[in-house]
């Protein structure tokens, strides 16, 4: 009986400690207006896909980032768009830049900090990981969109408290 007691604390024990480890790793989280949304644990070269419509342009383009390997910030790895004759600021030691068909594609890897971004009137901005999630749908234009990696703890504080639900 004395042994069967123990080993429930001890399991016990292991498993709030395993509990406690996962909740202070980092993960990704998207939050803007009254939304959030958990996008999972954050994993060095884990991929997010911004797309949006040129606001001048009114042409489309993507921007692919992936989460960096200190699990920190972001690097911009690519970045696709059409043009109407107007260029894209680009410096050569940063990558590549190539003319395919009638997209622009540039390739370089760019370190990004965090990520903040504003739902523009008819840029249909749009995120992608495993799911997409059309923010131009279920954001008022000028809403701020912010995407953190974040302790898993508090990732779901700044949720709960700051962003409803």
């Amino acid at each position: 009986m004395q042994r069967r007691y123990y080993f429930g604390r001890i399991a016990g024990v292991l498993l709030l400690l395993c509990g406690v480890w996962y909740a202070t790793r980092p993960h990704v989280f998207l939050y803007a207006g009254t939304e959030w949304h958990w996008l999972g644990s954050a994993v060095a070269g884990k991929p997010l896909t911004i797309s949006y419509r040129h606001s001048v342009q009114r042409t489309y383009a993507e921007e692919y980032l992936e989460v960096n390997p200190t699990l920190d910030g972001w690097i911009l790895t690519g970045t696709k768009y059409r043009s109407l004759a107007v260029g894209l600021p680009f410096l050569p030691s940063e990558g590549t830049y190539r003319h395919v068909d009638d997209d622009f594609i540039l390739t370089l890897q760019r370190k990004i900090p965090q990520l903040d971004l504003r739902v523009g009137v008819g840029t249909e901005l749009t995120l992608r990981t495993v799911q997409t999630y059309p923010l131009w749908r279920t954001q008022p234009p000028g809403t701020l969109v912010a995407i953190r990696i974040l302790p898993l703890w508090q990732g779901l504080a700044n949720g709960i408290l700051h962003h409803g639900r």
